[in-house]
């Protein structure tokens, strides 16, 4: 493997110990060609998009990320904060220090799922920042079947008064194809499998929303990337962020019968995810 990593942390603004990681391509820092930030989805940690980190680590990338605040190896309370907002500030935070050690190079945000919609927000806050935004599965439109007006009453209840109450949880063969790759899901330690909590989907959803709302701000580079089979995120939020976005720079790739988490799909499947993002990216830089 032509690739190193470093372990590390971060203090955040409230005071919690984040875990950062970054895979260092072996060249000298002078030749680095862009940098990669990594957003995992609701319940993951950085280490399942490995992958995806060691191929663009070879390739000259310097990649980095967190695992998010409660999630992981980070402090905080597990997958559960009190405002959506503490997501993207801490992801910020990270480019911010990684920035300032590689300022003239090109930058680019990767997201899934939950980690789809931090990286929308961090992009539509700071677009300066970035060459260009890739997007698996953002999640960003619920079902209104599931959220309907009665349930949403209900979990805004639950969030004030009993705020760790899980309102569910997924099943996991729900995520992928690849039976291996969902045992590998169960089995992880670090993966949170208690459910979806009380406070966690009220200010998730509040977050979706505030990103409808804002999706003819978008102007950034971007690429959504989304399983026609995916049972977890409605694949109509991408297609809302496709219509609405004013980028002039945006595409959607659409993968036949294919799950939720792409990249831990049947192996051949997610070998072509994996190039579709490298291609993507490798056409920015010229």
């Amino acid at each position: 493997m032509d690739s190193s990593t470093v372990e590390s942390s971060l203090t955040n603004a409230r005071g919690e110990k984040l875990f950062v990681k970054r895979w260092l391509p072996r060249s000298n820092p002078s030749d680095f060609r862009a940098l990669l930030c990594i957003v995992h989805g609701i319940g993951e940690h950085v280490d399942r998009f490995a992958v995806l980190a060691e191929a663009f680590a070879e390739k000259s990338f310097l990649v980095f990320g967190q695992d998010l605040v409660g999630h992981g190896r980070s402090e905080g309370i597990r997958v559960d904060v009190d405002d959506f907002h503490y997501y993207d500030q801490d992801v910020l935070l990270q480019i911010n220090e990684v920035r300032k050690e590689h300022p003239n190079i090109p930058l680019f945000l990767f997201g899934q799922s939950m980690g789809g919609a931090v990286a929308l927000v961090t992009a539509l806050n700071n677009p300066e920042l970035f060459a260009g935004v890739v997007l698996i599965a953002p999640a960003i439109l619920i079902d209104p079947k599931e959220a309907t007006a009665c349930r949403i009453f209900v979990g805004r209840l639950l969030a004030s008064v009993a705020p760790q109450f899980s309102l569910g949880v997924l099943p996991p063969e729900k995520l992928s194809r690849n039976k291996k790759e969902v045992e590998s899901y169960v089995n992880d330690p670090l993966v949170w499998h208690g459910g979806v909590k009380a406070r966690q989907a009220m200010r998730s959803l509040a977050a979706f929303r505030e990103i409808q709302s804002r999706m003819e701000e978008i102007k950034f580079s971007f690429i959504v990337l989304h399983g026609d089979g995916d049972q977890v995120v409605l694949k109509a939020g991408s297609e809302m962020l496709i219509e609405k976005a004013q980028s002039a720079d945006k595409t959607f790739k659409t993968y036949p019968d294919m799950g939720h988490t792409l990249l831990h799909e049947l192996e051949d499947n997610s070998k072509k995810v994996l190039q579709d993002i490298i291609d993507w990216i490798l056409s920015r830089l010229g």
